[in-house]
């Protein structure tokens, strides 16, 4: 079964505290993320193409190709303007 929670919404929350590094100083030491940005974020350690990252959240979540890459590319960006990727 498919899960229904995506990148816009979960109950379930992920803390990502900065302890120093990449994080920029004028951001938020702290950032909540839901468990499929903490998957993106998983996955794009991992190596995997945005590209490829969708497609496994298409498996592993209720959405479309087309939501969840159009939704990852907003996340990473916004992850990268706070220093996150």
């Amino acid at each position: 079964m498919k899960r229904r929670d995506f990148l816009r919404s979960s109950a379930a929350a992920i803390f990502l505290v900065a302890l120093g590094g990449k994080l920029k100083a004028a951001s938020s030491p702290h950032y909540v993320l839901n468990e499929t940005a903490a998957r993106v974020l998983q996955l794009l350690k991992e190596g995997f193409s945005v590209e490829a990252i969708a497609r496994k959240l298409v498996e592993e979540y209720e959405v479309d190709y087309s939501t969840a890459y159009g939704d990852i590319l907003v996340f990473l960006k916004e992850a990268k303007r706070v220093g996150i990727v």
